[in-house]
């Protein structure tokens, strides 16, 4: 990804007891190499009827991207050497990272957003809505304190109880944030933090992750992200690498950007949430 496209202030490890505790908690696990994340390419939707959102607000800026209000920058997605990868200890978060990817193919088999009479919307917000409710936790519940749209919500919900981090290798159940998948301010400029959201389904030996995430036109589906080879799109032997992210008629802006690689921000392990 380039770093002159917009301001990248890599957001520091959290160093607060508790917090490197949840950060311990989603290490690597054998038992759990599989992980969802709902990433969906082309969430042009704010999910209406789950949650009342508030107004769009437009970036508009000359040049560099600049965030919008409440929105931080893009940060570094440099691996982090230091970052702690030890085993899930505890079985009763090994056992909800389960049942939410049991939830996330549910969903991708049903293509069912009503889960206990309560619609999501069938967006990307709401695909992470469904699941994590289908898993017991009703993070649509929380929307009210935050403003934006569904993304910014969940991203904010995730800053607040310091569950962001970055690893070439995620873990079941977290959260993948995109940015600048479609030109969201309409303004033909790369500014548009945010626009995007998945969940974690596998990981394997290459370091590629399976993903879910809505697509506009096809529903949830699953699809593949790999950043220790972000510029590879197919291998020669046709097993995608990294999927397609960036809506392809928003593509002029900046061709070379586009693949799911290019265009992450970063990951929330959103089921240590403490609700």
């Amino acid at each position: 990804m380039k770093t002159d496209e917009m301001s990248r202030n890599k957001p520091d490890r959290p160093d607060t007891a508790r917090a490197n505790r949840r950060l311990r908690l989603c290490g690597t696990a054998s038992a759990l190499i599989i992980a969802v994340v709902v990433l969906t390419g082309n969430c042009v939707s704010v999910p209406t009827g789950a949650y009342e959102p508030a107004a769009r607000v437009r970036v508009t800026t000359t040049a560099v991207a600049a965030p919008e209000p409440g929105v931080p920058s893009k940060p570094d997605v440099s691996p982090d050497p230091d970052e702690p990868r030890t085993a899930v200890t505890d079985p009763q978060r090994l056992e909800l990272q389960m049942r939410i990817v049991a939830a996330a193919e549910e969903l991708l088999r049903t293509q069912q957003f009503v889960v206990r009479g309560h619609r999501y919307n069938n967006d990307c917000t709401g695909t992470i809505l469904a699941i994590y409710a289908m898993a017991g936790i009703r993070l649509v519940d929380l929307f009210p304190r935050y403003t934006g749209g569904g993304v910014q919500r969940l991203h904010g919900i995730a800053v607040d109880h310091d569950l962001l981090y970055h690893s070439e290798l995620p873990q079941p159940g977290d959260l993948i944030f995109w940015d600048n998948t479609y030109d969201r301010a309409g303004d033909k400029k790369w500014n548009d933090l945010l626009t995007h959201v998945g969940l974690v389904l596998s990981v394997d030996s290459s370091g590629t992750v399976e993903f879910i995430h809505y697509d506009y036109s096809k529903g949830a589906v699953k699809a593949w992200m790999n950043l220790t080879d972000p510029d590879t799109h197919i291998r020669s032997d046709g097993v995608i690498v990294n999927s397609p992210m960036r809506m392809r008629s928003h593509r002029y802006l900046n061709p070379d950007e586009w693949l799911s690689s290019h265009l992450y921000r970063e990951l929330g392990a959103m089921y240590l949430i403490e609700l």
